[in-house]
């Protein structure tokens, strides 16, 4: 058995192992985001005000008044941090509009750079580069609460990080 640990542990010492374990975990956690992925109540308010941005009008939400329905006015999105629709913005105006395909290309762009930084952390501990590995693999495929949810939370963790 102890040739085998060993034999395993030189395997994924291998810069080849490193590779493909990094590509692995990149394609679960893009298979998690695309599964869970779903606009709610915050999302939806960070879409607007992103929209807003691009199209010249600030972080702001778009509003219209019973007494003069054609008249559009844009107050400002003081609710939550203008974070999410800052770093969505490039992504929005990239995909002509398409806050989907912005919002999976950010949280899939805050995924990896998760993935990489939490390596590098790990790297700079002196761990042995198997235990890196196997901590990649089983980061890239578990479910963390902040993917589960429908937040900007993962973004925020990513770049903290």
């Amino acid at each position: 058995m102890t040739g085998f640990l060993h034999t395993l542990k030189k395997l994924l010492s291998t810069r080849y192992a490193s590779l493909l374990i990094i590509l692995f975990a990149i394609a679960g956690r893009i298979i998690q985001l695309i599964y869970f992925f779903n606009i709610r109540l915050d999302a939806s308010h960070q879409v607007i005000a992103t929209k807003n941005l691009v199209n010249g009008h600030g972080i702001s939400m778009t509003k219209a008044y019973a007494s003069d329905i054609s008249a559009t006015v844009y107050e400002p999105l003081i609710n939550w941090p203008p974070g999410y629709s800052l770093l969505q913005a490039p992504f929005y105006a990239l995909f002509g509009g398409d806050y989907v395909a912005a919002g999976l290309v950010l949280g899939i762009l805050a995924a990896v750079i998760l993935l990489l930084v939490s390596r590098s952390i790990l790297k700079l501990l002196d761990l042995p580069l198997y235990l890196i590995n196997i901590s990649t693999l089983i980061a890239g495929f578990f479910i963390y609460y902040f993917y589960f949810i429908a937040r900007s939370d993962a973004i925020a963790i990513s770049l903290v990080m």
